[in-house]
């Protein structure tokens, strides 16, 4: 899910659920630049894909969902090619990955 965070610019940041959530830490989390301790930022959603495909993922289908009757979110859904005994390395890959709930 891409949020935008500043009014006065375009730029998001991405919340992702890797659908690994039995791990609980892995649930609902902000791709993250732990070198400035900040949520990563992108300069629109396409380069939130772009970084995404870097990583191994494809695009497959996106909703829209309306959240409090007043604003629309786009949720997009990527896949990944995996072994068959993933473990969540194999998912998250590379990506610099923070729980929601530690920020």
């Amino acid at each position: 899910m891409c949020v935008q965070y500043n009014l006065f610019k375009q730029d998001v940041n991405a919340l992702v659920d890797f659908g690994i959530a039995e791990q609980g830490k892995y649930a609902n989390g902000w791709i993250y630049n732990s070198s400035n301790d900040k949520k990563y930022s992108f300069a629109s959603p396409m380069a939130v894909f772009a970084y995404m495909a870097k990583q191994g993922w494809e695009y497959k289908d996106a909703i829209i969902v309306t959240e409090g009757g007043k604003s629309n979110v786009w949720h997009f859904f990527l896949t990944k090619e995996l072994p068959t005994n993933y473990t969540p390395n194999d998912v998250i890959g590379d990506i610099d990955y923070l729980n929601s709930a530690t920020l």
